[in-house]
């Protein structure tokens, strides 16, 4: 680099420092248009970069915005770098906005949509306005339109924008998503109609409806369809599985339902299976019902990763969850399920007007997992169940058949709670002494148990062991050793608990053919 060169970015580097101290105090950012062309000239060199569907130009410090919002300074950069845009790839998608709640908006939508030359569009939409959307410069871009998005829109509002959108211009449009204000309503069947034509553009592959109704009639099926999500109100029928037939290719599908009501088992219509030879991740938010008429009737050989959330709105039987849940997952034989030896327990925040009760979350991986979205979701996890336990007896016994069956192969119990939870959450697991004798009991191949310092889990462990050696002296498991592990207060990432965990060495008699009490 000359020293021109150097002593220029030097300029440039003590100009954005000075920028950010006087921005700072008011709002944190840096509006775009206040910055200097050679600074607009890195940040389009790295927008060049940026292939996802959301193109954005500036990370870190600087607010992001995208490439409409410069556009009233792209003739001088065309004119001083005419070779900026030719580094542009096709496939970077220029992300705009058609609310147009002011004619300038509008104008500004139009005019990065000219400036993007031929490349795919990202077209989101909010509200119930319909200016933009009849206008005949709009019309014109549906070709190129390549990510669709309706968010907070009425459900009456999206029956009338749905036919502007032809699904014979839309060649290029993958990616659908509907996001309703309202639930849905049974008096409005045109929806499906209107949804059931735009399925007919064979280029889609993720579509994601939100209190929307489902298309279940689909006029051919979709090749290329591979992440599928609903949420609705219903809960699931033949009529959903039926839909799913006409998406062979599915690699990921989500499913939140609502409550059936319905006590008798889902495998006695006699519903033909369902093949989805290339389902990898389900994520499935139902009651029991609804599970064993989804899990009973799909075949994935290539089968990765199952999010599981019951939602019942009466106390489960821990009979009907076997035969309803666990039957279908793991007597069948339709689910290539791996080996998972790494258990973490969570549970949520207590739900007012739910008298007390909590979520609990059992996420079960193949080996110990890395990274932060170990702690906040389930990324990487092999086996996800969720469950709200209402007493004891639904507690304790489904605890047992779930670990009996699922989890008999896990070595590790990780039942630390991460320091980013504030004081109104969960500071432990709060499970009682019995709920670890279980555990114990139901997992012969358990062997650490990671949990806080001082946390009420850590001395109800030791309770529980102490419990069962008293009574069953020859086989039950005793604490071999203990390694402290000290905390970091001053941990910026916040996962790991400040205090510091334990890690609890279980030893275990050998020789003895005690079969599992």
């Amino acid at each position: 680099m000359r020293n021109s060169d150097l002593c220029r970015m030097r300029s440039l580097n003590a100009w954005m420092a000075t920028s950010l101290r006087k921005v700072e105090p008011l709002n944190s950012t840096v509006h775009i248009d206040a910055l200097p062309n050679e600074i607009l000239t890195m940040i389009f060199r790295l927008s060049c970069l940026e292939t996802t569907v959301y193109s954005t130009l500036v990370t870190d410090r600087l607010q992001r915005e995208y490439i409409m919002s410069v556009c009233k300074r792209w003739n001088y950069l065309v004119v001083r770098e005419p070779m900026l845009w030719m580094c542009l790839q096709s496939n970077v998608v220029c992300d705009c906005s058609a609310e147009a709640h002011l004619e300038e908006d509008l104008e500004n939508f139009f005019l990065a949509a000219e400036r993007a030359g031929t490349r795919p569009l990202h077209v989101s939409h909010e509200g119930d306005e319909m200016h933009a959307l009849v206008k005949p410069q709009f019309q014109n871009l549906l070709p190129r339109i390549q990510s669709l998005e309706f968010r907070d829109s009425p459900l009456d509002f999206i029956v009338k924008a749905l036919p502007l959108f032809t699904p014979s211009q839309m060649g290029r449009l993958q990616r659908l998503s509907i996001r309703c204000l309202e639930p849905e309503r049974f008096d409005i069947i045109e929806m499906a109609d209107q949804l059931s034509s735009i399925f007919t553009c064979q280029s889609l592959q993720d579509v994601s409806l939100f209190y929307t109704p489902i298309p279940f009639h689909l006029p051919a099926p979709l090749p290329s369809l591979q992440s599928f999500k609903i949420s609705t109100n219903q809960p699931l029928d033949e009529e959903h599985l039926e839909a799913l037939r006409n998406m062979p290719n599915l690699v990921h599908l989500t499913i939140r339902c609502g409550i059936s009501l319905r006590e008798g088992s889902a495998l006695l219509d006699n519903i033909p299976t369902l093949p989805l030879l290339h389902l990898q991740t389900l994520s499935l938010c139902a009651d029991c019902y609804s599970t064993q008429l989804l899990l009973g009737n799909i075949v994935a050989p290539r089968f990765k990763s199952l999010e599981l959330t019951l939602a019942e709105a009466l106390p489960l039987p821990a009979t009907r969850f076997s035969q309803h849940v666990l039957w279908p997952l793991i007597e069948s034989q339709r689910f290539a399920m791996p080996v998972c030896k790494w258990l973490k327990v969570s549970v949520s925040k207590r739900a007012e007007g739910e008298g007390g009760s909590q979520h609990v979350f059992l996420r079960a991986f193949p080996s110990e997992p890395i990274g932060v979205e170990y702690w906040h979701r389930c990324g990487g996890a092999s086996l996800v169940l969720g469950f709200r336990p209402s007493h004891t007896y639904y507690r304790n016994q489904m605890t047992r058949r779930i670990f009996r069956s699922v989890f008999k192969d896990v070595e590790v119990i990780d039942a630390r709670i991460p320091s980013y939870y504030g004081p109104d959450e969960k500071s432990s697991l709060d499970m009682p002494r019995k709920w670890w004798k279980i555990v114990f009991k139901s997992l012969p191949c358990l062997r650490r148990v990671l949990v806080d310092i001082g946390s009420k889990d850590y001395f109800a462990i030791f309770a529980a062991l102490d419990a069962m050696r008293e009574r069953h002296s020859r086989w039950a498991p005793w604490v071999e050793r203990t390694q402290l592990y000290k905390g970091d207060p001053k941990n910026s990432g916040k996962i790991y608990p400040k205090k510091g965990w334990v890690e609890i060495h279980i030893g275990r008699p050998t020789g003895l053919k005690k079969s599992t009490p």
